[in-house]
């Protein structure tokens, strides 16, 4: 398949073999229920139970959807991967598809999407894919039984206990695996504060970590100036950090791990090393008037799904994502200081 470099961010061309994609899709299996969130639904593969498509939806009539934010976000998993040894779920760089007419039972329509008609009512009917319109696709692994999903509020209390009820493999070993993996997870969040909008991490029966639905970075309606994003972002993140703290000091207790292990050490959190939302955010505007380059700002525009139009996003979360952006682009020379933009004022 020929790839083309498009602003540094890698895209694929659409000159996938849709019908061998196709072909490769379980539409068939009654037994097999359709998640969907609200902008894409995850299909599985016909011969291989452990992997899986998410498809975004295609509902404009005019672009591909969801095509820049599904790329970054490829991007931001390697990235974490590389830099943070955080595990992810996604298996290679997106790809576009045509879509087809779908099975009646895999007819789904987008979920609190505030459309209207040309009468202004609201419209609860808009179909998530579109036939013979291309929709982007990022091809996953799907996590094995036993697992759960890690999220706020609950998500140290269900971690208690998934162990206590399903964990079968030796607990210290399920602990050493989760303490290291919750230490990896606080290192990304903490810089890549982004990710606490909508946290979600996926825990395995072997104390594996997987980030996924990182296109959250790029997507959340938190974004909207209407929803007050600085203060639902503060507390958003340090609940986050809060969370994962708790999770890092249950897995580095001594009483989890046997002595033939040979480690029973308490990994001491370096609260001065993190900072809280709100410092953040004072950080965010003492470089607000210091120069993000023109590739980002670009890249963060031409995001086009959900945020929709960027100008109606709030400045300090589009100041955010443009930050994201430009540490996770490949040095290039051409992107150096010269080549900036200026920020746009808080």
């Amino acid at each position: 398949m020929k790839e083309e470099a498009h602003n540094n961010i890698i895209t694929s061309s659409s000159s996938t073999n849709d019908i061998n994609f196709w072909d490769n899709i379980d539409l068939n299996n009654n037994t097999i229920k359709l998640n969907c969130g609200r902008y894409k639904c995850l299909f599985r593969d016909k011969m291989n139970e452990n992997i899986g498509y998410l498809i975004f939806s295609n509902h404009h009539t005019v672009g591909i959807q969801f095509q820049t934010e599904a790329e970054t976000s490829y991007q931001v998993a390697e990235y974490m991967k590389s830099n943070f040894d955080i595990k992810h779920l996604y298996i290679n760089k997106p790809i576009q598809v045509k879509m087809i007419s779908l099975p009646n039972s895999y007819n789904q329509t987008l979920k609190g999407r505030r459309w209207h008609n040309k009468s202004k009512k609201k419209n609860k009917n808009i179909p998530m894919y579109y036939a013979n319109q291309y929709a982007i696709v990022q091809k996953i692994q799907i996590a094995k039984d036993p697992w759960i999903i890690i999220s706020l509020p609950e998500g140290y209390r269900k971690l208690k206990y998934f162990y206590r009820e399903k964990v079968s493999i030796r607990r210290s070993t399920f602990t050493n695996t989760l303490r290291e993996d919750t230490i990896a997870a606080i290192e990304a969040l903490h810089h890549i504060p982004l990710l606490s909008n909508d946290y979600q991490i996926i825990l395995d029966g072997n104390g594996n970590l997987y980030q996924f639905d990182i296109d959250r970075v790029f997507l959340g309606g938190i974004y909207k100036s209407h929803h007050h994003f600085n203060s639902t972002f503060t507390k958003n993140y340090d609940q986050c950090m809060k969370m994962l703290r708790e999770i890092m000091t249950w897995s580095s207790s001594s009483h989890h791990h046997g002595r033939s292990d040979g480690n029973t050490s308490t990994y001491t959190f370096q609260r001065e090393k993190y900072k809280s939302g709100k410092e953040i955010l004072s950080q965010l505007n003492e470089n607000a008037s210091s120069l993000s380059s023109c590739q980002a700002s670009e890249v963060v525009g031409n995001m086009s799904g959900r945020i929709e139009d960027t100008k109606k996003t709030t400045k300090t979360a589009l100041l955010m994502m443009e930050d994201l952006v430009d540490m996770i682009l490949p040095n290039d020379p051409q992107h150096e200081i010269d080549n900036n933009c200026s920020r746009l004022p808080i």
